[in-house]
This record gives structure tokens, C-alpha cells and sequence, in this order.
């Protein structure tokens, strides 16, 4: 490839990413990524499940053709490929998405996990990962592919015009400053405005949901609405005041005791929708969005009043659900005495350490009953009950029926 083929390419990748607002990228004929357009948002913790997926991708690729291909993983993410030749020469492929077309059910997302046998800890981060996906219409999915074979049939990266076009469906089981406040504007505006904040965000940080939604309602219709700080582009600066109080919310959620592995991914959810939006009233609706999840984060995974001991074994457990827990090796894990744990265990979560495993997983298991794609033995062994007939046994002491009874 010469030099202005080269810059055929890269004009061709900026204009696609501009165009689909998708990830675009281009990998040679090792696999090798040579220029890429635009975020790549995998949560670090899921990087090792999806690093794979576009090179797995180019092996399944006829690499003796031109063409354009719709990809549908075992991870139920969609790609679009061109294959580009030149003079009967494969150069490399270029890659966009990835990309779903239906809004992801936690089903779905438990299928997924299921499937490719990843720990049942990283459910939500999965979840939200998916969430902060671009969601792409059959419709708008064509005219993608229009406009992509358009700009390579008036370049010279493609040396014939035969090119075919299909699908492919892997079945088998991856600025500047802020101006300074008008002079205009009364001092007790802006304290208002800041007290207001400073009492959702306390609300957040306590986890108090009832709350957060009262102080969402008053805030409708504001005394002292907030000013624009960019007056020729009120839908920017609504933009970087909502990146702020993601950031606010993201720290509040932290000093309510949530573990950062659960923010980080909910944290880069929200801001890639904040740049999403195209108007005010979006943004508005997306504020009251962050504000309600991040409380809701704090009201089920704080663990902000237990002992340092006690909060690192319970986030043991939590990303350890599958695997066989004791007091033995817990107590290893977070370097504390078994039996010292015994009695601050009993203390702090009013419950025998063998009876708080059964409750979580007993938890997680009611969760996964709602999806019908997995029968009671699956269930099973993803909290963490290798014998199918005690999780029945168990289940039954404390529900008073079995798994079958509970799903009819």
C-alpha cells in the first residue's frame, strides 16, 4: 500500500467512525491494529474475555475475496469487516463495531456468561459494558454499508468491483475554562444551587433511594436555574456539567462503601452517554438516570459499616461466589485467624459465616431462576453448589420449596 492509499484509508476510517459513531480500526495481515478511530471502552476487568474477538474474527475471514461482512459473536456482538485487496494481495481488514441491535436483557447477559463459563462476579460489569453499547438499527445498519462501499468503490483500495456482501453468525461457543459567574447573578443563587447539590449527592452516598427521587422531583422546575457557561452552545455546556456531576456521583458512591470495580464500569456507561445525547432534555433524563443507579449501587453493595476485615471477606465472597468457600481459606485470603473471624463475622453481618454463604448464594440463585435457559443443576453450580441435590436440600429449608416448586 502506498502513501496515498495510505491516506485513502485513514480518510476512509475517520469518516466511517464520524458517520456510525462506532469503534473503526484497521489490523494488517498478523493481526496487528494500525490505526484505530474512536473509544475503546472495554471495563479493564473484561479485557481478557473480548481481547480475542476481532483476531478471531479475521480467522474466520475468506481471505481470497473482497468483501464487506456482518459478524454476529458467541458474545452476541455485532462487527462489520472489509476485506481489502490490492493487485490479488491481501493488505488487511477493516473492523467496526462492535455493536448490538436489541437492547440487552439481564437474561441475555446471564446466557452469555453461561456460556462461555465466566465467573457469575462479573454479571454486573458484563451488563453495563453491554449497556454502554451502540444500539444500530436494521436501517441505519444498511445505510452503514452504503456509505462504507461508496467511499472504497471511489478510492483505489479496491482493484475490482466485484464485491460481495453478507452475514456471518458464530453459533458454536466472547476547553476551555469556565467563564466566571455574571456579576448579575445574586450570591444566594449560586448557594442554593450548591446546596441542592450537596444534599443529593449526601443522599447517594447514604444510599438513601426515597430521597434522591424527592430531591429529583423538587428539582424539576429549579428557582434559580443553572446559567449556560458556552451561551452559543447550551447543549456543550450541559455536557460538561453533567461529566461533573458524574464524576460528584462516582465519588460519593465510593465513600458509601462500594467496592471501585462496581463504579468504574457504570462510571464510563454514563459519560460515553452523556457525549451520546443530542439534546437538553436527553441530558436531563440521563442526570436523573446516573443519580438513581448510583444510589442504588450504594443501597445493595455498600459496605461501608463493617470492619476492614469483615468488608475485604465479604468482597472475597463476592467474586468468589463459584468457588469453595471456607472459613479457612477466607481467613487466609484477608490474613486474619479463622477464628477471629468467626466471632467478628457473627458480630458485624449477624449471621454464622457458613449461614451468610448460603444467604448470598441463595440470593444469587433466586436472581438466576427468572432465566428460563438455565435449568436448576446449571443454577447450581454458578453460586457455588457443585451437588445439585444439597443446593435442593438447602433451597428448600429456606424458601419451603424446591428450585422445580419455586419456577412454577
Amino acid at each position: 500500500m502506498n502513501y496515498d492509499q495510505e491516506q485513502q484509508l485513514t480518510q476512509i476510517l475517520k469518516f466511517t467512525y464520524t458517520f456510525s459513531g462506532m469503534e473503526t480500526i484497521y489490523m494488517n495481515t498478523v493481526h496487528n491494529m494500525l490505526f484505530a478511530y474512536g473509544p475503546m471502552h472495554v471495563p479493564e476487568p473484561l479485557q481478557h474475555l473480548f481481547e480475542a474477538v476481532r483476531s478471531n474474527i479475521l480467522l474466520q475471514l475468506d481471505q481470497t475475496k473482497h468483501q464487506i461482512q456482518v459478524h454476529t459473536t458467541t458474545q452476541q456482538l455485532l462487527y462489520i469487516t472489509v476485506s481489502i485487496h490490492l493487485n490479488d494481495h491481501e493488505e488487511g481488514t477493516m473492523i467496526v463495531g462492535p455493536f448490538l441491535q436489541t437492547d440487552p436483557s439481564m437474561i441475555q447477559v446471564q446466557d452469555i456468561l453461561f456460556q462461555h463459563q465466566w465467573p457469575l462476579s462479573l454479571l454486573p460489569l458484563v451488563q453495563q459494558y453491554y449497556l454502554s453499547l451502540p444500539l444500530i438499527s436494521m436501517e441505519k445498519l444498511n445505510h452503514i454499508i452504503e456509505f462504507i462501499l461508496y467511499m472504497f468503490q471511489h478510492s483505489t483500495l479496491f482493484s475490482n468491483t466485484h464485491i460481495t456482501i453478507d452475514n456471518k453468525n458464530y453459533k458454536q461457543f466472547n476547553h476551555s475554562l469556565s467563564p466566571p459567574i455574571e456579576n448579575i447573578e445574586k450570591k444566594h443563587m449560586v448557594e442554593e444551587r450548591y446546596r441542592n447539590e450537596n444534599k443529593l449527592i449526601s443522599a447517594v452516598q447514604q444510599g438513601n433511594l426515597t430521597l434522591v427521587e424527592q430531591l429529583l422531583i423538587n428539582g424539576k422546575h429549579p428557582k434559580y436555574p443553572l446559567p449556560d457557561r458556552f451561551p452559543n452552545d447550551p447543549l456543550r455546556s450541559r455536557k460538561n456539567l453533567s461529566f461533573v456531576r458524574n464524576t460528584l456521583l462516582r465519588k460519593a458512591t465510593e465513600n458509601g462503601g462500594v467496592h471501585p470495580i462496581y463504579i468504574d464500569s457504570i462510571s464510563e456507561k454514563f459519560a460515553i452517554q452523556i457525549e451520546k445525547t443530542t439534546t437538553i432534555k436527553q441530558l436531563e433524563l440521563l442526570q436523573n438516570e446516573m443519580c438513581i443507579e448510583y444510589c442504588k449501587l450504594v443501597k445493595q453493595l455498600s459496605l461501608i459499616t463493617y470492619s476492614t476485615y469483615i468488608r475485604k471477606a465479604l468482597e472475597f465472597i463476592r467474586w468468589n461466589l463459584a468457588e469453595e468457600l471456607t472459613l479457612d481459606n477466607v481467613a487466609q485470603e484477608i490474613g486474619i485467624n479463622k477464628y477471629e473471624l468467626s466471632r467478628s463475622f457473627k458480630k458485624e453481618t449477624g449471621l454464622t459465616f457458613p449461614d451468610y454463604i448460603h444467604h448470598i448464594r441463595l440470593k444469587e440463585a433466586l436472581i438466576l431462576m427468572n432465566n428460563e435457559n438455565l435449568n436448576i443443576t446449571d443454577i447450581s453450580h454458578l453460586v457455588g453448589y457443585n451437588d445439585v441435590n444439597y443446593f435442593i436440600k438447602v433451597f428448600k429449608k429456606h424458601h419451603g420449596v424446591t428450585p422445580h416448586q419455586y419456577r412454577q
